[in-house]
C-alpha cells in the first residue's frame, strides 16, 4: 500500500504495465525451483533497471557463478526499461525466459519506490550484471500483480 500511496497517477499506470511481467517472472521462478530442485529461499524475481544508453547483453554463467563464453548483445538500448527475470541466485537463469521489458520514462522512480517501500531489496550480487538490480520474493511479486487484477 505504501508504494501506491506515494505514487502519482502516471506511476500507477506504469505499475499496471508491470503486473503481468511480475506474475510471469514469479511463475517461471516456480518452475525453475521444481525443475532444478532449488531450495525455495534461493529463488526470487529480479528486476533490472536499464538506462536509455545501455544495451541488454547476455553472458553465460556456469554452475558456480563463473562467466562462461563471450558476451552476446541481445537488443539495442530502447529507453528507460525494467526487465523482470526469475533468478535462482547461483544458477544463472533469467535472460532466456521471454518476459518482455516494460519501457517507461518512470522506470527509475518505480525502481526506487519498490526499494524504499521495502517491497524489494537492492542487490548487485543477485545476477552477474552491472545494471542496478532489485530482488523481490515471489509472494511480493504476486501481491503486486494481484493488486492490478492479474491472476
Amino acid at each position: 500500500m505504501r508504494v501506491f500511496s506515494e505514487s502519482t497517477s502516471r506511476e500507477i499506470d506504469a505499475f499496471r504495465q508491470l503486473a503481468a511481467a511480475l506474475k510471469r517472472a514469479a511463475d517461471i521462478a516456480d518452475l525453475a525451483e521444481k525443475e532444478f530442485t532449488i531450495p525455495k529461499h534461493n529463488v526470487a524475481v529480479v528486476l533490472l533497471l536499464t538506462s536509455p544508453t545501455a544495451a541488454l547483453s547476455s553472458t553465460a554463467v556456469g554452475p558456480h557463478g563463473e562467466t562462461v563464453g563471450p558476451e552476446t548483445v541481445l537488443i539495442p538500448a530502447m529507453g528507460w526499461s525494467l526487465f523482470f527475470h526469475p533468478q535462482p541466485s547461483s544458477y544463472g537463469l533469467g535472460l532466456g525466459n521471454d518476459i518482455a521489458p516494460v519501457v517507461t520514462d518512470d522506470a527509475p522512480r518505480l525502481f526506487d519506490l519498490l526499494s524504499v517501500s521495502g517491497v524489494a531489496t537492492r542487490g548487485s550480487s543477485v545476477v552477474k550484471d552491472e545494471r542496478p538490480t532489485l530482488q523481490l520474493r515471489r509472494e511480493s511479486a504476486r501481491a503486486l500483480a494481484v493488486a492490478f487484477g492479474v491472476q
